[in-house]
Formats: C-alpha cells, sequence, structure tokens
C-alpha cells in the first residue's frame, strides 16, 4: 500500500474512482469504435 494511502484513505479512494471511471470511458469508446469498424466492414462486403 502506497504511503498516501496509509496517511489518507479518502484520498486513495477518491484516487481509485477516479482511475475506474477513466477505464469506463475508455472501455466504451473502444467499444464504439469496434463496432464502427465492424459496420463499415459490413458495408465493404455489400
Amino acid at each position: 500500500m502506497g504511503e498516501k494511502a496509509r496517511n489518507d484513505p479518502y484520498e486513495a479512494f477518491v484516487g481509485e474512482a477516479k482511475a475506474h471511471h477513466r477505464l469506463l470511458v475508455f472501455a466504451g469508446k473502444a467499444k464504439k469504435r469496434r463496432s464502427n469498424q465492424e459496420w463499415v466492414q459490413k458495408e465493404g462486403k455489400s
């Protein structure tokens, strides 16, 4: 456990929550991009 987390659990929690939110946003963008690429590939085959 890092020194900051040991000294202030609230700050550690907030940091982890922010990191989790960033990962969710990134995953959502990746999923949307992947679905757009699949759509383009399907349109190209028509």
